[in-house]
Protein backbone atom coordinates (compact mmCIF):
# COMPACT_ATOMS: atom_id res chain seq x y z
CA UNK A 1 0.00 0.00 0.00
CA UNK A 2 2.80 2.62 1.35
CA UNK A 3 4.40 1.84 -2.34
CA UNK A 4 2.01 4.02 -3.91
CA UNK A 5 3.38 7.06 -2.51
CA UNK A 6 6.43 6.47 -3.25
CA UNK A 7 8.27 10.53 -4.79
CA UNK A 8 5.42 12.30 -3.42
CA UNK A 9 6.19 15.20 -1.43
CA UNK A 10 4.53 16.33 1.97
CA UNK A 11 4.29 18.88 4.31
CA UNK A 12 3.63 17.81 8.12
CA UNK A 13 3.33 20.98 10.20
CA UNK A 14 4.00 20.06 14.52
CA UNK A 15 6.53 17.41 13.66
CA UNK A 16 8.57 18.38 16.60
CA UNK A 17 5.16 17.03 18.96
CA UNK A 18 4.37 13.07 19.31
CA UNK A 19 1.43 12.26 17.05
CA UNK A 20 3.04 15.08 14.12
CA UNK A 21 6.92 13.39 14.22
CA UNK A 22 4.89 9.88 13.83
CA UNK A 23 3.13 11.04 10.85
CA UNK A 24 6.02 12.31 9.22
CA UNK A 25 8.37 9.15 9.97
CA UNK A 26 5.50 7.08 8.76
CA UNK A 27 5.77 8.68 5.46
CA UNK A 28 9.12 9.02 5.46
CA UNK A 29 9.20 5.28 5.41
CA UNK A 30 6.49 5.09 2.68
CA UNK A 31 9.40 7.08 0.14
CA UNK A 32 7.91 10.35 0.75
CA UNK A 33 9.64 13.24 0.63
CA UNK A 34 8.72 15.72 3.93
CA UNK A 35 8.91 19.17 4.64
CA UNK A 36 8.51 19.29 8.57
CA UNK A 37 9.17 23.06 9.27
CA UNK A 38 10.02 23.23 13.35
CA UNK A 39 7.44 26.27 14.78
CA UNK A 40 10.43 28.66 15.10
CA UNK A 41 10.91 28.49 11.58
CA UNK A 42 6.94 28.68 10.37
CA UNK A 43 4.25 30.62 12.99
CA UNK A 44 1.41 28.87 11.44
CA UNK A 45 -0.77 31.79 12.52
CA UNK A 46 1.14 34.25 10.21
CA UNK A 47 -0.60 34.38 6.79
CA UNK A 48 2.72 35.62 5.03
CA UNK A 49 4.99 33.37 6.63
CA UNK A 50 2.68 30.31 5.75
CA UNK A 51 2.45 31.05 1.94
CA UNK A 52 5.73 31.99 1.69
CA UNK A 53 6.94 28.78 3.18
CA UNK A 54 4.17 26.64 0.68
CA UNK A 55 6.27 28.86 -2.37
CA UNK A 56 9.42 27.16 -0.77
CA UNK A 57 8.54 24.15 -1.03
CA UNK A 58 6.99 24.10 -4.86
CA UNK A 59 10.30 26.13 -5.89
CA UNK A 60 12.37 23.17 -4.17
CA UNK A 61 9.95 20.36 -5.66
CA UNK A 62 7.11 21.89 -8.15
CA UNK A 63 4.51 19.75 -6.35
CA UNK A 64 2.82 19.07 -3.29
CA UNK A 65 0.83 16.28 -2.91
CA UNK A 66 -0.29 16.16 1.31
CA UNK A 67 -0.54 18.27 3.79
CA UNK A 68 -0.94 17.26 7.63
CA UNK A 69 -1.63 19.55 9.97
CA UNK A 70 -0.57 18.85 13.39
CA UNK A 71 0.50 21.91 14.60
CA UNK A 72 -0.72 22.76 18.04
CA UNK A 73 -0.61 25.35 20.41
CA UNK A 74 0.49 24.58 24.63
CA UNK A 75 -3.34 23.72 25.98
CA UNK A 76 -5.02 25.84 27.89
CA UNK A 77 -6.05 23.54 30.62
CA UNK A 78 -8.36 26.34 33.35
CA UNK A 79 -11.67 27.12 34.28
CA UNK A 80 -14.18 28.52 31.53
CA UNK A 81 -15.26 31.39 34.70
CA UNK A 82 -11.28 32.24 34.78
CA UNK A 83 -9.58 31.64 31.30
CA UNK A 84 -7.83 34.70 30.10
CA UNK A 85 -8.32 35.32 26.74
CA UNK A 86 -5.02 35.35 25.79
CA UNK A 87 -5.12 31.89 26.49
CA UNK A 88 -8.54 31.05 24.57
CA UNK A 89 -7.00 33.14 21.37
CA UNK A 90 -3.74 31.60 21.60
CA UNK A 91 -5.44 27.82 21.09
CA UNK A 92 -8.14 29.11 18.61
CA UNK A 93 -5.45 30.76 16.42
CA UNK A 94 -3.14 28.12 16.43
CA UNK A 95 -5.26 25.21 16.47
CA UNK A 96 -7.83 26.25 13.81
CA UNK A 97 -6.82 29.17 12.37
CA UNK A 98 -3.07 27.84 11.34
CA UNK A 99 -4.94 25.21 10.01
CA UNK A 100 -6.85 27.16 7.85
CA UNK A 101 -3.67 28.68 6.60
CA UNK A 102 -1.96 25.90 5.63
CA UNK A 103 -5.17 24.64 3.83
CA UNK A 104 -5.30 27.43 2.08
CA UNK A 105 -2.07 28.23 0.58
CA UNK A 106 -1.20 24.44 0.13
CA UNK A 107 -4.78 23.75 -1.44
CA UNK A 108 -4.03 26.53 -4.20
CA UNK A 109 -1.02 24.31 -5.17
CA UNK A 110 -2.91 21.31 -5.00
CA UNK A 111 -6.28 22.52 -7.05
CA UNK A 112 -3.47 23.98 -9.59
CA UNK A 113 -2.18 20.78 -9.85
CA UNK A 114 -5.94 18.83 -9.78
CA UNK A 115 -4.91 16.85 -6.53
CA UNK A 116 -4.10 16.35 -3.21
CA UNK A 117 -4.45 14.62 0.03
CA UNK A 118 -4.73 17.11 3.66
CA UNK A 119 -5.55 15.61 6.73
CA UNK A 120 -5.90 18.00 9.73
CA UNK A 121 -5.46 16.76 13.48
CA UNK A 122 -8.53 16.97 15.40
CA UNK A 123 -9.64 15.41 18.56
CA UNK A 124 -12.32 13.29 20.58
CA UNK A 125 -12.23 16.47 22.62
CA UNK A 126 -14.57 17.90 19.78
CA UNK A 127 -17.43 15.63 20.76
CA UNK A 128 -16.65 14.21 24.17
CA UNK A 129 -14.96 16.58 26.61
CA UNK A 130 -13.16 16.88 30.31
CA UNK A 131 -13.60 20.36 32.60
CA UNK A 132 -11.38 22.81 31.72
CA UNK A 133 -10.91 22.47 27.95
CA UNK A 134 -12.78 24.76 26.20
CA UNK A 135 -9.96 26.40 24.30
CA UNK A 136 -8.90 23.03 23.40
CA UNK A 137 -12.59 21.31 22.39
CA UNK A 138 -13.46 24.51 20.52
CA UNK A 139 -10.70 24.73 18.45
CA UNK A 140 -11.13 20.48 17.70
CA UNK A 141 -14.42 20.87 16.59
CA UNK A 142 -14.24 23.96 14.17
CA UNK A 143 -11.23 21.76 12.57
CA UNK A 144 -13.92 19.10 11.71
CA UNK A 145 -16.33 21.82 10.69
CA UNK A 146 -13.38 23.34 8.30
CA UNK A 147 -12.61 20.28 7.25
CA UNK A 148 -15.86 19.65 6.11
CA UNK A 149 -16.71 22.67 4.35
CA UNK A 150 -13.15 22.32 2.24
CA UNK A 151 -13.58 18.60 1.18
CA UNK A 152 -16.92 19.89 -0.46
CA UNK A 153 -15.87 23.06 -1.61
CA UNK A 154 -12.26 21.13 -3.26
CA UNK A 155 -13.19 17.57 -4.31
CA UNK A 156 -14.46 18.32 -7.94
CA UNK A 157 -10.98 19.15 -8.30
CA UNK A 158 -9.11 16.19 -7.14
CA UNK A 159 -8.31 17.12 -3.40
CA UNK A 160 -9.64 15.32 -0.64
CA UNK A 161 -9.58 17.15 3.21
CA UNK A 162 -10.23 14.84 5.98
CA UNK A 163 -9.77 14.65 9.74
CA UNK A 164 -8.15 12.15 12.66
CA UNK A 165 -9.81 12.58 15.61
CA UNK A 166 -7.25 10.55 18.55
CA UNK A 167 -8.91 10.15 21.81
CA UNK A 168 -6.07 10.40 24.78
CA UNK A 169 -2.30 9.10 22.86
CA UNK A 170 0.21 7.51 24.61
CA UNK A 171 3.01 10.42 23.78
CA UNK A 172 5.41 12.94 26.08
CA UNK A 173 2.84 15.11 26.28
CA UNK A 174 0.21 13.39 27.82
CA UNK A 175 2.64 11.06 30.15
CA UNK A 176 3.51 14.98 31.74
CA UNK A 177 -0.38 15.29 31.99
CA UNK A 178 -0.37 11.57 34.06
CA UNK A 179 2.08 11.96 36.09
CA UNK A 180 0.57 15.01 37.30
CA UNK A 181 -2.81 13.75 38.43
CA UNK A 182 -2.39 9.43 37.83
CA UNK A 183 -6.50 9.21 39.02
CA UNK A 184 -6.63 10.69 35.54
CA UNK A 185 -5.10 7.92 33.72
CA UNK A 186 -6.69 5.19 35.88
CA UNK A 187 -10.28 6.78 35.16
CA UNK A 188 -9.48 6.63 30.88
CA UNK A 189 -8.21 3.57 31.08
CA UNK A 190 -11.21 2.39 33.04
CA UNK A 191 -13.71 3.40 30.57
CA UNK A 192 -12.03 2.67 27.79
CA UNK A 193 -13.42 -0.33 26.00
CA UNK A 194 -9.32 -1.20 24.64
CA UNK A 195 -8.03 -1.17 28.66
CA UNK A 196 -5.10 0.84 26.77
CA UNK A 197 -4.76 4.00 25.41
CA UNK A 198 -4.30 5.33 21.50
CA UNK A 199 -0.25 4.90 20.21
CA UNK A 200 1.48 6.94 18.65
CA UNK A 201 1.38 4.54 15.35
CA UNK A 202 -2.16 4.10 15.62
CA UNK A 203 -2.71 7.64 14.36
CA UNK A 204 0.02 7.74 11.83
CA UNK A 205 -1.24 4.58 10.31
CA UNK A 206 -4.47 6.44 10.18
CA UNK A 207 -3.05 9.51 8.40
CA UNK A 208 -1.13 6.83 6.05
CA UNK A 209 -4.57 5.56 4.74
CA UNK A 210 -5.70 8.69 3.79
CA UNK A 211 -2.81 9.85 2.51
CA UNK A 212 -2.86 7.76 -0.19
CA UNK A 213 -4.06 8.04 -3.85
CA UNK A 214 -6.86 4.96 -3.85
CA UNK A 215 -8.87 6.59 -1.08
CA UNK A 216 -9.55 9.34 -3.10
CA UNK A 217 -13.68 9.10 -2.55
CA UNK A 218 -13.22 8.77 1.14
CA UNK A 219 -13.64 12.91 1.67
CA UNK A 220 -14.49 14.99 4.70
CA UNK A 221 -14.97 12.78 7.08
CA UNK A 222 -13.53 12.79 10.70
CA UNK A 223 -11.81 9.10 11.35
CA UNK A 224 -11.63 8.08 15.10
CA UNK A 225 -8.26 6.44 16.45
CA UNK A 226 -10.25 6.10 19.78
CA UNK A 227 -10.69 1.83 20.23
CA UNK A 228 -14.29 2.66 20.72
CA UNK A 229 -13.83 5.01 23.40
CA UNK A 230 -16.45 7.67 21.96
CA UNK A 231 -19.60 5.03 21.21
CA UNK A 232 -19.31 3.34 24.28
CA UNK A 233 -21.58 3.54 27.05
CA UNK A 234 -20.20 1.37 29.29
CA UNK A 235 -18.61 2.82 32.84
CA UNK A 236 -15.96 0.97 34.55
CA UNK A 237 -13.49 -1.43 32.75
CA UNK A 238 -14.91 -4.37 30.58
CA UNK A 239 -13.52 -7.99 30.55
CA UNK A 240 -15.96 -9.00 28.02
CA UNK A 241 -17.59 -11.27 30.48
CA UNK A 242 -20.41 -8.86 31.60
Amino acid sequence: MTDSLRGQVAIVTGASGGIGGAIARALISARVKVYAPEHALLDVTNATAVKEYVRFVMGQEERLDILVNCAAAAPAVEASETLDLYNFHRVIETDLVGTFLMCREAGREMIARGYGRVVNLSSVHARLTYPHRAAYATAKAAVIGLTQALAVEWAGRGVTVNAIAPATVESPRSDGFFERDPEALAAILARSPSSHLATLADVANAALWLCQPASGFINGITLPVDGAWSVSGWYHSFTGNE
